[in-house]
């Protein structure tokens, strides 16, 4: 998961019971929040963790990992799961702010992690109900690294060029 720089903390364990991750979100872009919001979650594998990364308002980049699974999702597919896990019953959310600076300087570092959520694609979010297809789908997605080991372990590697 990309390394974000540490902030001042705004919230802290934030039960997801007590307190909605995605209009707490809504109401960040609302006040030109800049920071970020992570969210961590038990799903069937084990913890799963997503981050909403705020420049000024406005989502600026998402990630997602499966850690037990070993999996990371970047940009729009991050996104969509952040949006599955906001409606777990079983999670915790910070916020952190950090400095306008420190936002560039993650999104310089880590260009995949970029999405431009739009206010639309925001506000028609929030599952109703959390599904585990998404922790399904990671558990049989193939990266392209492993396609590309795999192709190569059969002398097949010219094809993925």
């Amino acid at each position: 998961m990309p390394a974000l720089s540490s902030g001042k903390i705004l919230q802290e364990n934030t039960d997801v019971n007590e307190v909605d991750f995605i209009k707490t979100s809504a109401s960040l872009c609302k006040q030109n929040f800049t920071g970020y919001a992570a969210i961590c979650i038990k799903g069937a594998s084990g913890l799963e963790e997503g981050t909403f990364l705020f420049d000024q308002g406005k989502i600026a980049g998402c990630f997602y990992e499966y850690y037990a699974l070993k999996k990371e999702f970047y940009g729009k597919d991050a996104f969509q799961r952040i949006l599955n896990a906001s409606a777990s019953k079983n999670g915790l959310f910070d916020i952190i702010s950090i400095t306008p600076d420190q936002v560039r300087l993650a999104l310089a570092v880590n260009q995949k992690i970029m999405f431009a959520a739009t206010a639309e694609q925001f506000q028609l979010a929030g599952a109703r109900e959390f599904s585990p297809l998404f922790e399904q789908q990671a558990s049989t997605a193939t990266t392209p690294e492993a396609r590309a080991q795999l192709l190569d372990k059969y002398k097949l590697g010219g094809l993925a060029r």
